[in-house]
């Protein structure tokens, strides 16, 4: 339970950041992550970031989910249709995981879930994002 622990503050670090920049005048969003870890006797809190990103970026999960630049995970088979996205993420180093994730899209907010796997078990993520204003970045 304890290594199954350290692969979910792993994923809920790749979840957290403060912010990912671009250039030029864009929308600031904030996305707030829970992850589960089945059997775990406590519930994890939920955390909250915010994202600068252009517009129309939001569809894309590259853009839309926070990154932890310690974790090397990378995105694959990206499928994005209509109002939904799906994908394939594997990341390597110190904790492996590999897993699929979905999102769906409003009008100003998003909404998604991830399952990893590990060698130790399972780790869901839920997500919201909403757009809440707009960012200037350098």
């Amino acid at each position: 339970m304890k290594r199954l622990l350290s692969y979910g503050v792993a994923i809920l670090g790749l979840m957290s950041s403060a912010s990912i920049m671009a250039a030029g005048s864009d929308e600031l969003w904030e996305v707030t992550s829970k992850m589960e870890i089945p059997d775990m006797p406590f519930a994890m809190p939920g955390q909250t970031s915010k994202l600068c990103m252009k517009m129309g970026n939001e569809k894309n999960p590259i853009n839309a989910i926070p990154k932890n630049n310690d974790q090397d995970c990378k995105m694959t088979d990206i499928k994005i249709f209509g109002s939904k996205s799906s994908w394939y993420m594997k990341c390597d180093g110190k904790n492996p995981m590999t897993g699929i994730g979905e999102m769906n899209y409003g009008d100003g907010s998003y909404s998604g879930k991830m399952k990893m796997n590990s060698m130790d078990g399972d780790v869901m993520v839920a997500y919201e994002g909403r757009r809440v204003g707009t960012c200037r970045t350098k």
